[in-house]
């Protein structure tokens, strides 16, 4: 089960929210000035006009999908009605569409595209396209992963997860959670003879120190991992050797509070490296909670 937690460093000031309204839209952001790594977006959890989000049997806050394009528009796919909505970086929405026949999940933006991965009883193992600037499908690859799956005998997806341009699939077949098998999925959902490690030349890396590839920075790897104690969200930029250049970490209670989904196959917290920046999709009360971290200057204070 795929989970990508993220914290950031507490011994930076960081100035009170300042409240602007946009119509029925509240949106803050915070941040000192150009030095500082960080800044924040607040956009009120709200199924009709916000962030749309669906709470589970605990009260717990969810929402599936997060992602964000070259632009820094953010973008969320959940609610009961699922819906797709996309707000500019400075909260503004510029459109909601309503996706009623399609199930939540990831989401993962490439040019001017969106691809979905349902997984349920109606729609199994499909792949979904849409287009950025509408939320409109474009098209459906309903039987392609189904086959290959069904061909490899499994029995039930474990988890799933887009990396660049590659859907990640890790399922049960008869061996059992021992023995759980990869296979990899390009966008057109044709299967890839080989699933892509990170970084380069390191194929241990992930599963020895529990590590998680986030994205990259220029030509470098930004890795993620959970820190035992818990508080914080500990960063690594490597090389493609696997070279350690900087680390640094991120403190939990500045994110603010879990936003918890099925962890059959989505991420509890959204943790996403776009655009030279770490953002982090978190919850305040009835607030998304969205932080931007500078890469750039938070690796190069080492």
């Amino acid at each position: 089960m795929i989970m990508l937690l993220k914290y950031i460093r507490r011994s930076l000031y960081i100035i009170l929210p300042v409240l602007i309204s946009f119509g029925v839209i509240n949106y803050s952001r915070i941040g000192k000035d150009q030095e500082e790594p960080y800044s924040q977006v607040r956009i009120p959890l709200d199924t009709l006009n916000g962030v749309p989000f669906n709470r589970d049997q605990m009260g717990e806050y969810y929402t599936e999908g997060f992602d964000v394009d070259d632009k820094g528009n953010y973008y969320f796919f959940g609610g009961k009605t699922p819906s797709l909505v996309c707000f500019s970086k400075n909260a503004e929405r510029i459109y909601r569409r309503s996706l009623a026949n399609l199930i939540p999940g990831q989401i993962r933006i490439l040019a001017n595209r969106i691809y979905l991965f349902e997984i349920g009883d109606n729609s199994l193992n499909a792949l979904v396209e849409l287009d950025k600037n509408s939320g409109q499908v474009i098209r459906k690859y309903p039987n392609s992963i189904s086959n290959v799956l069904k061909s490899n005998r499994f029995v039930q997806i474990d988890s799933y997860q887009f990396k660049d341009s590659v859907l990640s699939i890790t399922y049960l077949d008869s061996e059992g959670i021992e023995k759980k098998k990869t296979t990899c999925f390009n966008l057109k959902a044709e299967i890839i003879a080989e699933c892509p490690h990170y970084p380069k030349g390191s194929l241990a890396i992930e599963n020895e120190m529990h590590f998680a590839f986030l994205g990259k920075l220029g030509d470098n790897f930004v890795l993620g991992k959970f820190s035992d104690d818990g508080k914080r969200y500990e960063l690594s930029l490597r090389d493609s050797s696997n070279h350690v250049i900087s680390n640094s970490s991120v403190d939990r209670k500045f994110l603010g509070e879990t936003l918890l989904g099925d962890l059959n196959y989505v991420l509890p917290e959204h943790l996403i490296v776009r655009n030279q920046k770490l953002f982090a999709f978190y919850r305040e009360k009835r607030m998304a909670k969205i932080t931007e971290v500078d890469l750039q200057i938070l690796f190069g204070r080492q």
